[in-house]
C-alpha cells in the first residue's frame, strides 16, 4: 500500500482550526457536534449511509497525534487511507472503493 497522506481539508470558510467532539448522534443520520476553544459550535451531518466510522479519545491515538500538524487542525482528507483499505478488505468485496 502507498503511504498514507493527511491533507488539510477546509470544508467551509471561517472555521476554527481546532474543534473538540461535543456529541455524536448515530440514528437516522450521523451527526457530530463540535465545539472550539471559544465555545462556538459546528455540526457535521451525513444524511446518507455512513459505511463505517471510529471514535476514540485523542490520548488513545498518541502514535497518530505525534505529528504536530494533526493536532492544530480538525478536518482532513486522507489519501491512501489504511482505515479504508482495512474496511474494503474486511467487507470481502461487498463495499466498493467509490462508496468509501
Amino acid at each position: 500500500m502507498h503511504e498514507e497522506i493527511w491533507k488539510k481539508w477546509i470544508p467551509k470558510e471561517n472555521l476554527s482550526g481546532k474543534y473538540y467532539i461535543k456529541k455524536i448522534c448515530d440514528e437516522e443520520e450521523l451527526k457530530i457536534e463540535l465545539i472550539d476553544d471559544n465555545n462556538r459550535n459546528v455540526s457535521v451531518i451525513w444524511k446518507s449511509i455512513v459505511e463505517s466510522y471510529t471514535c476514540s479519545e485523542e490520548v488513545n491515538r498518541n502514535k497518530l497525534y505525534n505529528d504536530a500538524n494533526l493536532t492544530k487542525w480538525t478536518f482532513f482528507e486522507v489519501i491512501n487511507s489504511r482505515y479504508i483499505a482495512w474496511l474494503l478488505e474486511e467487507s470481502e468485496g461487498i463495499l466498493i472503493k467509490t462508496r468509501c
